[in-house]
């Protein structure tokens, strides 16, 4: 079974131009002279317009076809017209235009490794009981990272990474970026996690810690698991009982041993039985009897050879 982690890191252009004097109002005949004195002879033109001639007669006895004859004196006519046309502009140039778990090739945001991530998990990392479960909830080769003392937030981490490719795909909810980097104070080693440290949002049921790294808040514990160094409280109707040396467990009122949960952490023979364990409780309590040659569950340690409890 993998450590835990318990101390993190707070894990104008100017454009230049000719000037051009006020264009003055010309008239043109329908011949195509120009006279700016005899305007009875032809029509008013302004700047910018077009007139339309009728047929006239040239010198050489032929005749012209009708056209449209355009007069600007502000310059010069273009006898071709720019395309404005362009293709599709592109969706990225570089991967800050994408989002955090995506590279940039081609101009589109495509996911990030080509979608080839590593195995494992960034979620939560103890067992219904409270107990360390990296191996079965996160995968092999990763670290229960905890946050507080007691323990309030945990996230499963891969350890070893050399690069955010090695590390879990992102989750499906959320934006936080996959990344690979030292999280564990003087580790000396980087591991996998979800940073939120530039405003993402974290997956569903996991929220940001610190202001920069995505973990899931502890959860209460039943009747037989450990309430000693998580901030959660054990599930109601149980409470927590503590012994002198700091071991702790939690329990619930019963009659007889038939009333208590049968369903306890795995490991061991340990058996459900009922008797005073507490002497701040009236009457009796559930434990897990470990009197003789009984042992207790996986990570639970035998108090005074008399019950079951979890270490501080």
């Amino acid at each position: 079974m993998l450590r835990w982690a318990r101390s993190l890191l707070p894990v104008v252009a100017l454009v230049s131009g000719a000037c051009n004097s006020t264009p003055e109002e010309v008239t043109t005949d329908l011949s195509g002279s120009s006279s700016s004195s005899d305007t009875s002879a032809g029509t008013t033109v302004t700047p910018g317009t077009t007139t339309t001639g009728t047929t006239s007669p040239v010198e050489d006895g032929s005749s012209t076809s009708p056209s449209e004859t355009a007069m600007d004196t502000t310059g010069p006519v273009s006898s071709t017209s720019e395309s404005s046309s362009s293709g599709p502009q592109p969706e990225c140039t570089g991967r800050e235009g994408c989002g955090g778990n995506e590279d940039c090739e081609d101009g589109v945001c495509v996911e990030a490794c080509g979608g080839a991530w590593g195995e494992g998990s960034y979620g939560y990392c103890l067992t219904e009981y409270g107990d360390v479960g990296t191996d079965e909830l996160c995968g092999d080769g990763h670290l229960c990272a905890a946050w507080g003392d007691p323990i309030e937030q945990t996230a499963c981490a891969l350890q070893g990474c050399v690069d955010a490719c090695d590390c879990p795909p992102p989750p499906a909810t959320g934006t936080a970026t996959v990344t690979c980097g030292e999280i564990i104070a003087h580790a000396r080693m980087n591991d996998c996690f979800l940073s939120c440290k530039d405003g993402e949002t974290c997956p569903d049921g996991m929220h940001c810690v610190d202001g920069s790294v995505c973990a899931t808040g502890v959860v209460d514990v039943p009747v037989y698991g450990d309430c000693g160094k998580l901030a959660a409280d054990c599930a109601p109707p149980a409470f927590c009982t503590v012994a002198p040396t700091g071991e702790a467990v939690c329990t619930t009122g019963c009659l007889d041993s038939l009333e208590c949960p049968v369903e306890f952490p795995p490991g061991g023979n340990a058996t459900p039985a009922c008797t005073d364990i507490d002497a701040r409780s009236p009457g009796f309590e559930c434990y897990l009897d470990c009197i003789g040659s009984l042992t207790c569950p996986d990570g639970m340690t035998c108090v005074n050879g008399t019950l079951c409890m979890w270490q501080d």
